[in-house]
């Protein structure tokens, strides 16, 4: 009898690596689709469970999220549903298997696999694939396979679960982005809304106290509790609103927009403050359309403007402008006050930036960032130019889109 050729006995080996390659194919398509329609982040952690649940044929899967910050690790799903495990239970980034899952980032196999909430009891047949989901190098989560095979069958589930763990990664960090974003959104509300009243009320008491002939030193206890108050809700505002800015400003609402009846409105709202310090604000007033986001705009001008009303000093002048080109809308604010030294002018756009500390001159240094990011996004430009002692000028430059 004839030997077979290495032809004939490569043929089936290669046909039986195709199909298994258009399997691990399929079911990353499926991981894929199935991630891509969950709602919120506990539903795509739920989804990635299960269907590694039902094709990897383990005795359990389970997913926790990895908090690196706080060293916790937290129970997000478990399966099979009957495992004995509180939701959203936490445990120590440093107990095992979490410190050797997290060693590096890519699957391990864990042969000697400690107690777990959901495994209490696990037999010497047992191991344990822990498949970290990195982004950007950061590991937000752990997969946690508990199978059995030999040593062959494992490093094969080993190298699946590299790849599910990869594609998952991308949208699990999107919904937990967005979960974020709508938490921060909710939270930014909630800790304005009471800052709001609390001011509303704090100027009404020094309107009456001015009207009644208050004392001087109540007017200026009023006043301080009034700069305390804008000053906490700037904080807020500026350090929530972070988290999205260094994402790229995610979920920039375009419309068609009078950009120059915006910035009036803000002078006016910000001329009781110019008044106080004995400021002349003014206002060329001109109709520009952008197509852009108010209310992100609107935290650019309050921001400029702002800024102009703090670092100028009593008696002095604030200038807000706007032009407009074929192409372009420009905004300029400029203003006499204490203006930045040359070395310091690099820092101006970036995170925490602030200066004049010695004039104790509130504020969270985000401002200038934020407003930059902000404006970038609606594909302008923001700059500025600054002299000690005689001012500074923002000019914000803005292309004119069609709708």
């Amino acid at each position: 009898m004839p030997l077979s050729s290495d032809r004939d006995v490569a043929a089936p080996s290669t046909e039986r690596a195709l199909l298994q390659r258009i399997e691990e194919m399929s079911f990353l398509g499926g991981v894929n689709e199935r991630l891509a329609c969950a709602p919120d982040f506990a539903s795509a952690c739920r989804a990635l469970v299960e269907l590694v649940w039902e094709d990897r044929y383990a005795d359990a899967v389970a997913f926790v999220a990895v908090d690196a910050p706080r060293r916790l690790c937290t129970v997000q799903t478990v399966l099979p549903a009957g495992c004995d495990v509180e939701p959203t239970a936490e445990m120590s980034i440093d107990r095992a298997p979490f410190a050797t899952a997290l060693a590096g980032t890519d699957p391990v196999v864990i042969r000697d696999v400690p107690p777990l909430p959901w495994m209490p009891e696990p037999d010497g047949g047992m191991a344990l694939i822990a498949a970290p989901l990195p982004i950007r190098g950061t590991v937000i989560g752990l997969l946690l396979v508990h199978t059995r095979g030999d040593a062959t069958a494992l490093e094969e589930q080993r190298r699946v679960l590299a790849l599910v763990a990869t594609s998952a990664a991308l949208a699990l960090d999107a919904a937990r982005n967005e979960a974020r974003e709508e938490f921060l959104a909710t939270l930014r509300h909630d800790i304005n809304n009471p800052i709001n009243v609390a001011l509303g009320y704090v100027e009404m008491l020094s309107d009456r106290l001015k009207r009644d002939g208050g004392s001087p030193e109540m007017l200026a206890l009023a006043g301080s509790v009034a700069e305390s108050l804008k000053a906490v809700a700037d904080l807020a505002t500026n350090h929530l609103h972070m988290a999205a800015i260094d994402r790229g400003v995610a979920g920039i609402a375009r419309d068609r927009l009078d950009f120059g009846a915006l910035i009036g409105e803000i002078v006016d709202r910000h001329r009781p403050a110019a008044s106080e310090k004995n400021l002349t604000l003014t206002h060329e007033a001109s109709s520009v359309t952008v197509y852009g986001d108010r209310r992100q705009l609107e935290r650019v001008v309050t921001n400029l403007v702002g800024n102009a009303i703090k670092y100028t000093p009593a008696g002095g002048r604030i200038e807000v402008e706007t032009e407009s080109t074929p192409t372009a809308v420009c905004l300029r604010v400029s203003d006499t006050g204490y203006g930045v030294a040359e070395a310091d002018r690099q820092r101006l756009f970036t995170k925490y930036g602030r200066f004049h500390r010695d004039r104790a001159i509130p504020g969270t240094g985000l401002g200038l960032y934020l407003s930059k990011a902000i404006v970038e996004a609606h594909g302008g430009t923001v700059g500025a130019a600054s002299e000690v002692g005689r001012g500074s000028e923002f000019t914000v430059r803005l292309p004119r889109l069609a709708a």
